[in-house]
């Protein structure tokens, strides 16, 4: 499918090899409240299954994490196609245009600097809650830090590095993890690789071509 290959493989491919040019086009469409229309169109052109689902489930109400699916069912609602009460969950700790829709009854964002930015655009007060960006309440929870690494199989003494890219496994970390491996002092890295079994293997391989072992210790998790 065009639409899902350019939110995949095109964007990856921009991140990997015209990082500027994925710059530029974040910028250019962070107009609010312009360009929406052509983007609408495009979007409903490229969403059909997914607005056929949403109008055969109708469901009760929606809770968007991502500024597509929010843009759809603003769209629907104003379409009377749904009735649904619709939450928006900006997972960003800014907010770009895309996030933006007419129809909704509230927004959660991660900072008050986001609620000010979004009530000069037009968005009432009353209608958007700080609440930071939703994890796990797993994240908050004080550990032990020794035992900790005892449990993972890392030195409890050593610096410790995490290196994580994001779920594409862009080349980005084979790159970083290239430089951490040159380190003068003695430290070790865990490197997260997912699901992703071809970035996992290109560490492995990564990692085995280095001598410089005895110093930089290397994890890769999934």
């Amino acid at each position: 499918m065009v639409f899902r290959r350019l939110y995949s493989e095109a964007y990856l491919e921009m991140v990997n090899s015209a990082p500027e040019v994925l710059g530029w086009l974040y910028d250019y469409l962070d107009q609010p409240w312009k360009k929406e229309g052509r983007r609408l169109a495009l979007d409903r052109l490229n969403t059909r299954p997914f607005i056929k689902l949403i109008e055969q489930y109708q469901p009760e109400i929606t809770i968007c994490t991502h500024f597509l699916p929010a843009e759809i069912i603003s769209w629907l609602t104003a379409k009377e196609r749904l009735a649904s009460p619709q939450a928006i969950v900006v997972t960003d700790l800014d907010i770009h245009a895309m996030w933006l829709c007419h129809h909704y009854e509230r927004y959660f964002v991660a900072l008050d600097e986001t609620r000010v930015h979004m009530e000069r655009l037009g968005i009432p007060a009353e209608k958007i809650s700080v609440t930071g960006i939703p994890i796990d309440p797993v994240f908050a929870e004080v550990k032990d830090k020794v035992e900790l690494r005892r449990k993972h199989g890392l030195k409890a003494e050593r610096t410790t590095i995490l290196l994580s890219a994001g779920g594409f496994g862009s080349e980005s970390i084979e790159n970083i993890l290239t430089s951490l491996l040159e380190l003068q002092r003695e430290a070790q890295v865990v490197a997260v690789a997912g699901r992703n079994e071809e970035l996992r293997e290109k560490l492995v391989s990564l990692v085995a071509c280095y001598p410089n072992k005895t110093r930089v210790e290397v994890k890769i998790v999934g």
